[in-house]
């Protein structure tokens, strides 16, 4: 009888992490899937959740307890301070344009109400500037910054998403995972115009220059090629296309459609693609290349001097493990990189 008693008892206790399980499997009173919050789509989820936070707490009673609060006149400007590294382990609220000291830690997020200058080698846990950010050489950005102008230094590090409601301007030698801005410029700009070198996504309105390629089409209107692929220069291509192998496309083509390679794409200079660019290996670009886009490659993306990706009538995306590009390139839309290790403006 005990010994009844003793192993009924074992097994109950045995089983009591499973009874939840159990009740579940047999009454299925949870079946429908969690609801998720998606931002992937939301450039500006983060700011604009922290400045509707951040104004309801500035309106309150304790601000000077939760918040440090940084005026050209303070100690915590560029202007007064007299520390060489300083760490500030508060949330900041900036009310009118300053420049911040060099070496300093923000370990909080950042509310600015105008223009605000980063002295070389702060460290920046998030920011939202309502007005223009400078970020000097060597800053890092950890989670994510939102501006409407953002120049950015040599050297910088920007993880997370940086992103400008103008434009983004970046120097050589900076690594970044993800960027948004209607215009983003990389390294030095020649004072040339694209529209006189005929780098825009009408560069192409006289094609009679051009030696126009006849493509065999499948049903679905594209053009298939089974291994390696040589376009000559100054082709013209009116058709989707898919190689299947490397593809290299020599200088001064026009290509209207889409392109996917199986193995690495390489674009001459003065190159126009006003359809997708997709490769299971590297994308290289040459010199003044025009690129519609979106550029997606599962490796690295380089684009060479005065290469431009987007327009301003229609935003792209670049999307590779690594990205790497000379001076003078402009791309409108979105960078996303998996592995932000390679320099960026720096050839």
């Amino acid at each position: 009888m005990w010994d009844i008693a003793f192993f009924t008892a074992f097994f109950a206790i045995l089983l009591l992490p499973f009874t939840p399980a159990i009740k579940e499997w047999l009454l299925k009173k949870d079946a429908t899937p969690l609801w998720r919050v998606s931002t992937n789509d939301e450039v500006r989820h983060f700011s604009d959740r922290f400045k509707v936070f951040a104004d309801k707490e500035l309106s309150m009673a304790f601000i000077k307890d939760s918040y440090k609060i940084i005026t050209p006149d303070s100690e915590f400007s560029a202007a007064r301070s007299n520390k060489l590294f300083r760490v500030i382990d508060k949330k900041v609220y900036v009310p009118e344009s300053v420049r911040l000291p060099d070496n300093n830690v923000y370990t909080q997020e950042i509310y600015a109400k105008s223009h605000v200058e980063f002295g070389r080698k702060t460290k920046i846990y998030a920011a939202l500037v309502l007005g223009n950010v400078k970020l000097d050489d060597e800053c890092i950005v950890t989670r994510w910054l939102q501006a409407n102008v953002i120049e950015v230094g040599e050297s910088c590090k920007l993880f997370g998403r940086v992103s400008a409601d103008k434009k983004i301007e970046i120097k050589s030698n900076c690594i970044f995972s993800r960027l948004n801005a209607p215009i983003i410029e990389f390294g030095a700009q020649d004072n040339i115009d694209r529209e006189d070198l005929g780098i825009t996504q009408d560069r192409q309105k006289d094609i009679s220059h051009l030696r126009k390629v006849k493509c065999e089409l499948d049903a679905a209107g594209r053009c298939i090629i089974n291994g390696d692929c040589i376009i000559p220069p100054y082709s013209l291509i009116s058709c989707d296309l898919i190689v299947r192998g490397s593809l290299k496309i020599s200088h001064g083509s026009l290509i209207l459609g889409n392109i996917k390679a199986y193995k690495s794409i390489s674009i001459e200079s003065r190159v126009t693609i006003e359809g997708s660019i997709v490769s299971r290996a590297d994308i290289l670009a040459g010199d003044w290349s025009y690129l519609q886009g979106p550029v997606i490659s599962e490796k690295n993306v380089k684009l060479g001097h005065g290469a431009t990706v987007g327009s301003v009538g229609q935003s792209s995306t670049i999307t590779a493990l690594a990205f790497a590009c000379a001076d003078n390139v402009l791309v409108y839309g979105t960078i996303n990189v998996r592995l932000p290790e390679i320099d960026t403006a720096d050839d």
